[in-house]
């Protein structure tokens, strides 16, 4: 992974995505069918990243083996974050690339964290000295539905148990927005309160959190009762890299390919019959997989920093392109 070996700065390419259960104890033909789909889905995210962050994966407490049939070790390290049956949880997939490189370990947490924030550190092997050349991954699925800002506060305040020194990628379903924008209105019940939204903004502040921003939601509430439909911008990625960092290394953050036509699916499939399990059917989940991704700073000769050719056919990624 050229972007490990080459710079001091941890740059991994990291997918968040709420799979809305892993289907670990399909019986019937159409679980099972699913279980092949999601099998299939984290491949192709895999193929896309270095770390992939899971969440309501749905596994029992003491369920460490999931998965770990079809991405054995060395080649990929599982750490999970298990809940109860049928309840939350996060799981994190890591590629080798990024265990040849650094020395990983679980942060403690404590047991307030079980299913709802999850936490590793990779120790740098070349630069062990250099705090930011290490960094850790936290990935998170709060809380949802109305009154649980302050539940999903408690949560969030956990995160200040990471490593301020290292660099901190905070990804995950955060079932809350910032901006009205993001919310289905601005009176949603997503946006939160004003001390919730408060309370979090001073934890970004504490940590040095900023948001690598993409702007289409990624939440699909689809039902057959039009007034129940909605969409929001929940899922979403940070980290404490700053504009010193960004000179090398250019992040770009977007919606994983096969994902972005869903918010024209949704206006077609919102208040007809059937229309849960068909976006379910297209799409897996009600939830789009984000990614972080990161592209040279550094000119060439002839152009502005380099992107590569995918880049300029996503959606807001291309305009950027001609504005480096």
């Amino acid at each position: 992974m050229t972007v490990f070996s080459s710079t001091r700065i941890p740059c991994p390419r990291i997918i968040t995505y709420n799979i809305s259960s892993l289907s670990s104890m399909a019986s019937t033909a159409k679980g099972q069918r699913r279980r092949h789909r999601v099998i299939a889905t984290i491949k192709s995210l895999l193929g896309q990243c270095e770390i992939l962050c899971l969440q309501e994966t749905w596994l029992g407490k003491k369920n460490d083996s999931e998965l770990k049939k079809e991405f054995p070790e060395p080649e990929y390290y599982i750490k999970y974050n298990n809940d109860r049956k049928g309840h939350g949880g996060t799981i994190i997939i890591i590629k080798k690339e990024v265990t040849d490189n650094y020395q990983m370990e679980d942060v403690n947490l404590g047991d307030k964290a079980a299913g709802r924030v999850q936490g590793l550190f990779f120790k740098s092997k070349a630069f062990p000295k250099i705090p930011k050349a290490s960094f850790s991954v936290g990935n998170v699925y709060l809380t949802s539905g109305k009154g649980a800002g302050a539940e999903r506060i408690k949560q969030l305040k956990i995160i200040r148990g990471f490593n301020k020194e290292a660099h901190l990628y905070l990804v995950g379903d955060f079932n809350m927005t910032e901006n009205p924008e993001d919310s289905p209105t601005g009176t949603s019940y997503l946006h939160g309160t004003k001390d919730e939204r408060d309370d979090w903004r001073a934890i970004k502040e504490e940590m040095g959190l900023h948001e690598h921003h993409q702007e289409d939601h990624t939440h699909y509430n689809v039902t057959e009762d039009i007034n129940h439909c909605r969409t929001s911008r929940i899922d979403r990625i940070y980290s404490t890299l700053g504009d010193t960092d960004f000179l090398l290394r250019n992040p770009i953050c977007y919606i994983a390919p096969g994902g972005g036509k869903a918010y024209d699916a949704f206006q077609v499939e919102k208040g007809m019959e059937g229309a849960s399990e068909r976006f379910r059917r297209a799409y897996l989940s009600d939830h789009m997989p984000v990614v972080l991704a990161f592209v040279s700073g550094e000119a060439s000769k002839r152009r502005a920093p380099n992107l590569p050719k995918w880049a300029g056919a996503i959606k807001g990624i291309g305009a950027k392109r001609s504005q480096l």
